[in-house]
């Protein structure tokens, strides 16, 4: 049962409106499940190929649902007390082109995405506990190659005055990482 509603809450997430500018989560069921669905993995719910790849598509920044991610962000980002609350404001709200390159390298978007959610991959019985998450089915040499490639971005977060800032990254998935890990921590401290 627990895996079905896992399924549910990603498939509901996937079918989100990219338009809708709707944040609360406890009124409207695609924010629900937009908000949960970062938290899928850390039950142990995902079990079979076919949970995965229905997460990674969840954590895909090129599929429309994404782009409800900055609305639901910033509204609790600007909500006293939501701190970190929500798995989601550990994430960049949009990715772009890296300087330098011609086009966006998704696969390298979706390992960093599954890397700042990092503590769900050490969920006992999960079939990848030593190494990165099986972003595209790719063997760990392949994602090790991986975190060597560019992304861009933008991550929201608040600062000492309680604003939202948008930070911006450019480097490759290791490096964006360790930046955006730097930057929870200071807010969260």
């Amino acid at each position: 049962m627990d895996r079905d509603f896992a399924a549910s809450v990603l498939r509901q997430a996937l079918l989100a409106d990219p338009k809708s500018e709707e944040t609360d989560w406890r009124r409207n069921r695609h924010v629900y499940c937009l908000i949960i669905g970062w938290h899928v993995p850390w039950g142990g719910y995902l079990q079979a190929p076919e949970d995965f790849e229905l997460f990674f598509r969840f954590l895909d920044p090129r599929q429309p649902h994404y782009r409800r991610f900055r609305a639901i962000q910033r509204h609790y980002l600007c909500e006293p007390g939501s701190k970190s609350q929500f798995s989601i404001l550990n994430l960049p709200a949009e990715f772009q082109t890296p300087e330098g390159a011609t086009e966006r390298n998704n696969m390298a978007e979706v390992l960093l995405n599954a890397c700042l959610l990092s503590p769900w991959w050490t969920v006992e019985g999960a079939p990848y506990r030593a190494g990165l998450p099986p972003v595209g089915g790719l063997p760990q040499p392949e994602l090790e190659k991986l975190r060597d490639q560019r992304v861009a971005g933008i991550f929201l977060h608040r600062d000492d005055d309680s604003c939202v800032r948008e930070v911006s990254f450019n480097g490759t998935v290791r490096e964006s990482y360790n930046i955006v890990l730097f930057i929870l921590r200071k807010y969260n401290s």
